[in-house]
């Protein structure tokens, strides 16, 4: 089994695609999972939880996301088995507990944007 993490920016599709090409290639299922999460807040001296509707909002884009990710696969993955993931955690952390018993992992770069290193 293949496992890819898709986020729906253009590294995360090119991460697909190449899953996509690696499953036909060694003939084995493949996972699209799609993590989303909501972080806590520093507010003074302590944390404050999302504002109401921010985590039921960032679930239904990562749907959305999903639903994306599901077509690009089924068009250029017909004959595949694909098991589609939605869960809220740690992005790098839910990734590797689904890949725990897969043979790849993909992931995409995670690019320029806050934090170049």
């Amino acid at each position: 089994m293949i496992v890819v993490g898709v986020d729906g920016s253009e590294c995360s599709r090119s991460a697909l695609r190449f899953a996509l090409e690696e499953a036909h290639v060694r003939r084995t299922k493949l996972r699209i999972a799609v993590v989303w999460h909501v972080p806590l807040a520093a507010y003074g001296a302590g944390w404050a939880p999302p504002p109401p509707g921010l985590t039921e909002d960032a679930e239904i884009a990562a749907g959305e996301v999903l639903a994306e990710a599901l077509e690009l696969a089924k068009a250029n993955g017909a004959d595949l088995e694909i098991e589609p993931v939605l869960r809220e955690g740690q992005p790098a952390n839910v990734l590797v507990e689904e890949a725990a018993s897969a043979d790849l992992l993909v992931v995409g770069s995670r690019g320029w944007a806050a934090f170049a290193s």
